[in-house]
């Protein structure tokens, strides 16, 4: 998708969460600036300037990540940050990324993911560190892994294990030039033998995890059978509750 017709669809969904969280009294769509000119890893940002007592806000993304990963950018970026901007209008509903504005974003049809998975050509140079746990290879940051280093409590979500420097692999300087590829398309789903929807659900994550959390949830609709907001829920419960 190319970021005209990119910005176009963000500026809908704007105009209609502004809408819904009756706002448009303070701020309309059209006053909202939005641009694709991000670089690096980060896929979007939302944010305010202040001058004589009156905010400007902004929507910001990244048009390498528009381009590669189309409907993750679409489906859940745009959501993460548009529910920062009501946030930042009504600070009450949320702040940053806490309860608050976890609700906030999942009424706007986001999934209240603080991170995301996709691949893309650094900014500046970066080192990534490997780490092998429990089997699973995860890369982290070069600050977290000097947290690491220092004895830190970091613990893998999926898992809940604690992240030592005995698992460290190898460290990658990834430069700004370097070409990272999109991310591959899902692999022919498993045939399911029976099983209830959750076993089903979960054993398409497993088998794909190497793919973006809105391939996932696009699995689950497309072989499972559920829905949009089904997807949502199982992947939820599977990360997170295991």
């Amino acid at each position: 998708m190319d970021t005209t017709t990119f910005t176009k669809i963000c500026r809908e969904k704007l105009a209609a969460a502004l809408i819904q969280y009756g706002v448009t009294d303070i701020v309309t769509a059209d006053k909202i600036q939005i641009t694709c000119d991000i670089k690096g890893r980060c896929v979007g940002r939302a944010g305010y300037s202040s001058r004589g007592g009156f905010r400007s806000y902004y929507l910001k993304f990244n048009a390498e990540a528009i381009a590669k990963y189309t409907d993750e950018m679409v489906d859940t970026t745009i959501a993460h940050e548009i529910a920062h901007i009501i946030c930042y209008i009504r600070p009450a509903l949320g702040r940053n990324h806490d309860a608050g504005w976890k609700k906030v974003c999942r009424s706007l049809g986001g999934d209240d993911a603080r991170t995301h998975t996709m691949k893309l050509s650094p900014g500046k140079t970066i080192t990534r560190h490997k780490y092998n746990v429990n089997g699973k290879v995860i890369e982290v940051s070069a600050k977290r892994h000097k947290q690491i280093l220092r004895g830190a409590k970091i613990v893998m979500r999926a898992c809940g294990t604690r992240i030592t420097h005995e698992m460290h692999m190898t460290s990658v300087v990834i430069k700004p030039d370097t070409i990272v590829q999109a991310a591959p398309k899902p692999a022919a789903a498993p045939q399911q033998t029976g099983g209830t929807k959750a076993d089903q659900a979960r054993a398409l994550y497993l088998a794909n995890q190497n793919l973006s959390v809105a391939q996932i949830k696009q699995l689950f609709i497309d072989v499972v059978g559920l829905t949009k907001a089904g997807a949502n829920t199982y992947y939820y419960n599977i990360t997170k509750k295991g």
